[in-house]
């Protein structure tokens, strides 16, 4: 059933429906004319986003202290109606009252006692600091893919990754055994690095990568096993990537070598092995390896040598290259003879 009955306390209406044996109050008050200046601010403070200058959502900086704020603030005006419902969203679950103009508080029931008919707030205070930055942590990154992909803004999400990397380290600190805490740390890092990538900025690309590399290799110390060589061997090949763009292709060769150390089937990693080896005048040494993977299919429409040949072309847009390159394209375009049986 449903029923309306005026307050006495306050000028508005209040439902009660039941269900059951449960009864539910729901109050009802007028809108006001004009919305209180403080409802923006309780709108961030509870989302944990807000625009900025450029109309795009951004994470709101330190959300907690917000929410402490404007909750004392609402708090402080209990003779507003609608001051007193903002404060009301905001309560702890521990004094929370039945609804925002009742004198009721809902109690919490003891460990052995039936769940509480009352519904839980929409916002209550976090319950910790762990999972508070936890939540931070994936919102940044969520914001920081849709910057980079979707609306092609890498100087946007670099601002939302560079806001994720504190909290990711903290987490990643608190869980030193935690693989997946390691393994956030290292995509917050990668993700940084192909954001000064696309601004241009190799140099930072290469430290991003750097870090990230010593992320994973402490987590592969800690918990050896296929996965964690596996992630090193592409963290290393990622960083052979970086010091070729950045002018470092004997670092790059040495990188390399170790990626292959871990993950001797990394196909990839040798196609920047071939980058490294001609830059440096060894074309005796890229040769066989350009033999030995230039017929591997690389995805369902383009073989090895197509990425190696890519691979020549986008190093030479930077201004990377080496007379030998000449000689390994010719090698590429050659048709491989057929196996002798």
């Amino acid at each position: 059933c449903w029923k309306k009955c005026p307050m006495s306390t306050m000028s508005t209406l209040a439902g009660c429906s039941t269900v059951g044996s449960n009864a539910f109050i729901w109050d009802t008050t007028p809108l006001p004319e004009i919305a209180p200046e403080w409802l923006p601010d309780l709108a961030e403070a509870v989302g944990g986003w807000h625009l900025n200058e450029k109309a795009l959502l951004v994470p709101a900086d330190h959300q907690w202290e917000a929410l402490n704020k404007i909750r004392a603030r609402l708090s402080a005006d209990a003779n507003d109606r609608f001051a007193r419902w903002g404060a009301w969203i905001l309560a702890n679950s521990e004094n929370r009252r039945t609804s925002p103009f009742s004198e009721i508080e809902a109690q919490l029931p003891s460990p052995a006692a039936s769940p509480p008919i009352i519904p839980s707030p929409p916002i209550s205070a976090p319950a910790g600091k762990e999972s508070s930055e936890h939540m931070l942590l994936l919102a940044c990154l969520q914001h920081g893919l849709f910057s980079f992909a979707s609306l092609k803004e890498p100087a946007f999400a670099l601002e939302s990754y560079e806001r994720a990397l504190p909290l990711a380290r903290n987490i990643a600190a608190a869980k030193p055994e935690n693989f997946q805490a390691q393994k956030d740390l290292y995509l917050v890092h990668t993700l940084m690095s192909e954001c000064y990538a696309a601004l241009k900025q190799t140099d930072k690309a290469l430290s991003s990568r750097a870090e990230a590399l010593q992320v994973i290799e402490k987590a592969a110390q800690r918990k050896p096993n296929p996965e964690t060589r596996k992630l090193l061997g592409e963290a290393w090949n990622d960083l052979s990537y970086y010091q070729i763009i950045n002018r470092q292709p004997q670092d790059a060769i040495n990188s390399a070598i170790k990626g292959l150390e871990q993950d001797p089937t990394l196909t990839l990693m040798k196609a920047n092995l071939v980058d490294a080896y001609l830059l440096t005048g060894q074309y005796e040494k890229a040769e066989p390896i350009l033999l030995e993977i230039k017929d591997i299919k690389a995805g369902d429409k383009q073989t090895y040598a197509d990425v190696i040949v890519k691979s020549f072309d986008e190093l030479k847009k930077l201004g990377i290259e080496h007379p030998d390159t000449q000689k390994a394209r010719e090698l590429l375009e050659r048709p491989t003879p057929p196996a002798s049986k």
